[in-house]
């Protein structure tokens, strides 16, 4: 429960700062973030969770699979739409679920590692 409690500040206060932003500030490079844009930041930090969405029913999350998806980037209303899809995710969640953990370490592989994890 701690947990869930964790993500849904983290999504709220994401949500927030969005909210305030222009959309040309959404999108525009920045120096401080080695000219990526906050948009592009906030779709990497999504992802990790779109993921999770993804693979929760199946037991398997793989990281290295994610879409990049360039619409979160770029259009503050569909980051938006993500955030909230991804709070009533977590919010939905009951019991720990025994998830498997994949990783690839050649990037140009389809091999991966698995672990097990509880979540």
């Amino acid at each position: 429960m701690q947990l869930v409690t964790a993500c849904k500040a983290i999504l709220k206060q994401l949500s927030d700062v969005v909210q305030q932003l222009r959309e040309a500030d959404f999108v525009k490079p920045s120096t401080a973030l080695s000219q990526a844009t906050l948009g592009q930041h906030l779709r990497h930090t999504l992802e990790f969770f779109i993921c999770l969405e993804d693979g929760f029913e199946k037991g398997i999350v793989n990281y290295d699979k994610r879409s990049h998806d360039k619409l979160i980037e770029t259009d503050k209303s569909i980051a938006l739409g993500a955030l909230g899809r991804i709070e009533d995710f977590i919010s939905n969640q009951g019991d720990d679920k025994k998830l498997k953990l994949e990783v690839g370490y050649e990037p140009h592989e389809e091999t991966f590692v698995s672990s097990r994890v509880n979540l």
